[in-house]
């Protein structure tokens, strides 16, 4: 898995059209969806997936809208899917992840408290 993702993130260039093309845009960091070049912020709320269904039912409470989400919405963990956790991550794999996802990380206010934080 290491290999794979040091593979998939290294030797990209992030300002190619091209570049988010590839392995259908998996890769994309989510910060080029929500800011544009200039800095400008598209969106007004960033969910975690942390803590995604507190953080949507207190957004639908704020707007006074009667909604709540769906049962689960990770199947892959659930359904016997994928074992791989963050710790199975080598320093390597981790620091490519934080450089290219850098703004990502930004985004999030539980960025101190994830498995990505950088050791001192």
């Amino acid at each position: 898995m290491n290999e794979w993702l040091q593979n998939k993130l290294s030797h990209k260039n992030y300002s190619l059209a091209e570049t988010y093309m590839q392995d259908n845009g998996h890769f994309t960091p989510q910060y080029d969806f929500l800011v544009t070049k200039h800095n400008v912020r598209m969106i007004d709320y960033v969910l975690n997936m942390e803590d995604l269904e507190t953080q949507f039912a207190s957004l639908m409470k704020a707007f006074g809208l009667n909604l709540k989400m769906a049962g689960k919405m990770n199947a892959a963990r659930t359904s016997g899917g994928t074992h791989l956790e963050p710790q199975h991550l080598n320093q390597q794999t981790v620091n490519e992840i934080q450089h290219v996802f850098a703004h990502d990380f930004e985004l999030s206010p539980n960025y101190k408290t994830t498995p990505w934080q950088k050791e001192a």
